[in-house]
């Protein structure tokens, strides 16, 4: 509420607001997913913008332009002493309970551990600035770095549907519904025979429910040597994932300086970067590892900057002036670009080459294209 828009989020660092809005194939209104590294920040407070009868809570007027929320934290700064911390997460599916209900849960049974690979590791230093023989900053100027770093491999296990075997080759014969009568596949209006293929007219049914391999497009034959063998019984999630693992990797720096001008003034100084590639399947497409894959890499990248001078005027003021920006690159590519297809023609897909059409299965049988 508070005159808030949506998908903004407001964060206040060494109180310098700033708006947080990330570009995603040209599209402003996603929430920043890299901030800085896990130990480069303290003293965090979030507040959420919420609204209880007649009585507006949580995000004060001031930050009202912000419908995501408020993060208010404080750089952390070095002190006169060196000091330092690390850390290390680590899961794995030998470690892991099962949980109540995994994937794969039935009336026979429990599924198994669901499979991650997770480590999660990082470090802090913090002192003085010190060049020997040129500069030392005790009492004055300070240092704070940190970095971590992620990484994950989690099993991709999604199930789809294929047609089986016989379909691939054009034989619909066995293509039935629940009370087991044959489903007719017929000529498609306006179908452009291919030399040497003999085909009833369109709007007609194929002979004994089989198209001829002759009739194939060759485009279409092309394709036909991608389609997976179904390994589930039943003609629909009749397949398991063939992607394999889906890495995930993070990388996370930032560090810090402050300077005390006197004892009231104070510079601060502030700069991170966190990269962070994310593999994923499958929005569009299916769970193959191949150009008809919805296999996707999003690589981000987030950064921040801020730049702030205090001063404490008297015991009760303090007047705090500065500049903070943070900005993030955040793309989705499809894993198979620069795909060799003739069904489009070349130079028509502009953006970092041809993707191939995702298919995505309806039913038992249907792939069709999609954007």
């Amino acid at each position: 509420m508070s005159g808030s828009r949506t998908f903004l989020t407001s964060s206040r660092f060494w109180a310098i607001s700033t708006i947080v809005a990330v570009v995603l194939l040209g599209v402003v209104g996603w929430a920043l997913y890299e901030p800085g590294p896990m130990d480069f920040a303290g003293g965090r407070r979030v507040a959420l913008d919420t609204y209880s009868g007649m009585n507006p809570t949580g995000v004060p007027a001031e930050f009202g332009h912000s419908g995501g929320g408020l993060l208010s934290a404080v750089f952390r700064s070095g002190t006169n002493q060196l000091h330092g911390d690390a850390f290390e997460v680590l899961r794995n599916t030998f470690l892991n309970a099962a949980g109540a209900n995994p994937s794969g849960t039935t009336s026979a049974g429990k599924g198994p551990t669901p499979t991650i690979n997770q480590h999660n590791y990082g470090f802090s230093l913090g002192g003085p600035v010190w060049v020997p023989k040129l500069y030392n900053g005790k009492n004055k100027t300070f240092f704070h770095f940190s970095a971590d770093w992620f990484r994950q491999n989690l099993a991709d296990q999604g199930t789809y549907t294929v047609p089986t075997p016989a379909e691939v080759g054009g034989d619909f014969s066995g293509y039935v519904d629940s009370t087991g009568k044959q489903i007719p596949i017929f000529v498609p209006q306006g179908f452009v025979a291919p030399s040497g293929c003999a085909a009833p007219a369109p709007g007609q049914q194929w002979p004994g429910n089989k198209i001829p391999s002759s009739c194939f497009s060759a485009n279409s034959a092309s394709l036909l040597p991608l389609i997976p063998t179904p390994n589930l019984p039943g003609f629909v999630n009749n397949a398991t994932s063939h992607v394999g693992v889906l890495p995930t990797r993070q990388t996370n720096w930032g560090f810090s300086i402050d300077h005390n001008l006197t004892e009231k003034q104070k510079l601060h100084g502030s700069y991170w970067r966190d990269k962070y590639d994310l593999t994923s399947c499958c929005n569009v497409g299916i769970h193959v590892n191949n150009p008809l894959s919805g296999l996707e890499k999003e690589p981000r990248l987030g950064t921040g900057f801020f730049l702030t001078y205090s001063n404490a005027i008297s015991n009760s003021l303090v007047m705090t002036a500065g500049f903070g920006w943070m900005g993030e690159i955040n793309d989705e590519l499809n894993s198979f670009l620069g795909v060799n297809f003739p069904g489009v023609q070349s130079g028509q897909v502009p953006h970092q080459g041809f993707r191939f059409p995702s298919f995505r299965s309806q039913g038992a049988l249907y792939l069709y294209p999609v954007r």
